[in-house]
Order: C-alpha cells, then sequence, then structure tokens
C-alpha cells in the first residue's frame, strides 16, 4: 500500500498529465517525498524506500520530458507540523528531542514547504529540473 500511494500514484498523476503539458508548451511537476528517502532510518524501511524510489522517479521523468518543457523536482520535507506527524511532534518529550538534533531547533509549519513549491513552479525555477530539494531544518548534516 506504501508503494501504491508514494510511488504509483505519482507516476500515474505525472503521466495523465504530461499529454496536458506538452501540448502546452510545458509545465512543472514537483514530487513531495522526504528525507527519509535520502538515507536510511530505523523502523521506516518500506517508507524510506518509496521516497527513494519517487526522487528516483522524479530524477527520469525530469530526463525523458525535458524536451517537451515539462520540468520535474523533488522537495524533501523533514518533519512538518500536520496531522500526518501528529504522534512526533505532540509528544512533548519526543519534540524536545528532535528539535535538539536540528540545527534549525523546531520543526517547520506546511507553509514553509508551500514556499519552496511556488518558488519551484515559477518562472524563477525554470532552469531547475531533476532537483532534489531538501527542506529539512538541517536533518540531513545534523548526522
Amino acid at each position: 500500500k506504501i508503494m501504491e500511494i508514494n510511488v504509483w500514484a505519482c507516476l500515474e498523476l505525472a503521466n495523465l498529465c504530461h499529454p496536458h503539458m506538452k501540448a502546452q508548451g510545458g509545465g512543472s511537476i514537483i514530487n513531495i517525498a522526504s528525507v527519509e528517502g535520502l538515507k536510511p532510518s530505523w523502523g521506516l524501511g518500506v517508507y524510506s524506500i518509496s521516497k527513494a524510489a519517487l526522487l528516483m522517479l522524479t530524477q527520469n521523468l525530469a530526463k525523458e520530458w525535458g524536451p517537451d518543457g515539462i520540468r520535474v523536482n523533488a522537495i524533501c520535507p523533514g518533519l512538518i507540523q500536520t496531522h500526518f506527524s501528529a504522534a512526533l511532534w505532540q509528544n512533548e518529550s519526543l519534540l524536545k528531542q528532535i528539535e535538539k538534533h536540528l540545527p534549525s531547533g523546531r520543526v517547520a509549519q506546511p507553509e514553509e514547504i508551500a514556499g519552496l513549491a511556488v518558488l519551484l513552479a515559477g518562472d524563477a525555477a525554470s532552469y531547475c529540473t531533476g532537483g532534489i530539494y531538501s527542506a529539512d531544518g538541517g536533518h540531513l548534516i545534523a548526522g
């Protein structure tokens, strides 16, 4: 089920969009992956594998569809304060432990990821394709 949602659904949606974007001369696809797709994590095996597969899908589509004017990029968020991650950030002691580990010292809000998506979708990122952009508060560099 995780692979179906995190990989196959993204591929299906991209394939549905491709002919329309090609006909209009291009477009931008932004996949939401995870920093967990960039490194192994204890207890998150299948989730991490699915997000790593999404990153490779992103780069393959960017390469194949670039000549059609279609840019494909991925955002790899760290911990974002959403309903999906509530079990992590609502546990006060766990949240303190996570925030202590992050160079930013905090978890992100959804609008911080939305801002990066807006940038990647717009003309300011017209030369960006096949990119993998982490927005993780420094999680990857923290070790």
